[in-house]
């Protein structure tokens, strides 16, 4: 039998074993300080040894530096030790997921399948939710994946209702990023925006709600990532990395975790990008070379 463990330091940390409820630290000041800790717990409570992990698929990002960097390192690390399988995958792709299970599982106005998840719209003031309505009145619906990056930014990427990339991954501020969609979104559907639902998913995307209101025809805003979800979330996550390389259960297509088109068309690069993804430019740079100075050697004689 095969034993997945997940481990994502996005966003604070979470660990976990696949099929069991993961361990999550949200404090970013101790969440790296406890990441072996948490292996070790998140292990034992699945009634394992390290030595029984024969696959490990870790975070990617994007996210800031130092807790990302230490995730993958660490994941690297007890791959080596164990010769587990080492997977890489970035939080967004499962945003796009949780996105899309969340439309079809939304009945009756509230969540049956998550309620894990908060079911307040943070849009609720200036935007409709999906419940009021359906696949004839909004048949364009994209997914804004997020990630908080600080600085008053944010990472992101945006899909498509099929799961297609339209917008890959990259840092900006989210007024901005707004902009950005708006304008992919209206080529995509030929100027009839009418005909558009925008959901915004991912840790940062109530703390900018307000920026979301230039979008055209928001829908659901949801400041949750998909590991909030406990023991299915690390299940969503563990699939987008098994998808990516040609590994992933094609009956998830059926109950509603994943459009039917998705696996099909996946990026299979998850063993190649086993690398933190970071997307904005280091703080400390090398500093370019000085300039030439005509006859500074001349100089530098004479002065001698």
């Amino acid at each position: 039998m095969s034993h997945t463990l997940i481990i994502d330091t996005s966003f604070g940390s979470t660990v976990g074993v696949l099929g069991h409820e993961p361990v999550v630290e949200k404090d970013s000041r101790t969440h790296v300080e406890r990441l072996q800790a948490n292996i070790g717990q998140s292990v034992a409570q699945a009634g394992l040894d390290t030595k029984d992990i024969d696959r490990i698929v870790v975070g990617i990002g994007p996210a800031p530096f130092t807790g990302l960097r230490v995730g993958v390192v660490t994941a690297k690390a007890l791959a080596y030790a164990t010769g587990a399988r080492l997977l890489g995958q970035d939080i967004l792709q499962p945003q796009m997921l949780m996105a899309y299970r969340l439309r079809r599982g939304h009945v009756g106005g509230r969540f049956d399948r998550l309620p894990e998840v908060s079911q307040e719209t943070h849009g609720k003031p200036y935007s409709t939710t999906l419940s009021e309505h359906n696949d004839d009145s909004v048949p364009s619906v994209f997914t804004l994946c997020v990630n908080d990056a600080r600085r008053r930014q944010l990472y992101f990427s945006l899909y498509d209702g099929n799961g297609k990339l339209i917008i890959p991954m990259d840092i900006d501020y989210p007024a901005h990023i707004a902009q950005r969609v708006n304008e992919q979104v209206g080529r995509l559907t030929d100027g009839h925006e009418g005909h558009v639902l925008i959901d915004v998913i991912g840790h940062g995307a109530g703390k900018y709600e307000a920026d979301w209101r230039i979008l055209q025809r928001p829908g659901q805003v949801i400041d949750a990532s998909v590991l909030d979800l406990g023991a299915r979330g690390l299940r969503i996550f563990a699939d987008c990395a098994f998808a990516s390389v040609g590994d992933a259960n094609r009956g998830l297509a059926v109950d509603g975790i994943m459009p039917p088109t998705w696996l099909g068309s996946v990026r299979r690069n998850g063993e190649a990008q086993v690398e933190p993804l970071y997307l904005r430019r280091p703080d400390v740079s090398v500093p370019n070379p000085l300039k030439h100075v005509l006859n500074s050697n001349a100089l530098q004689r004479n002065a001698a």
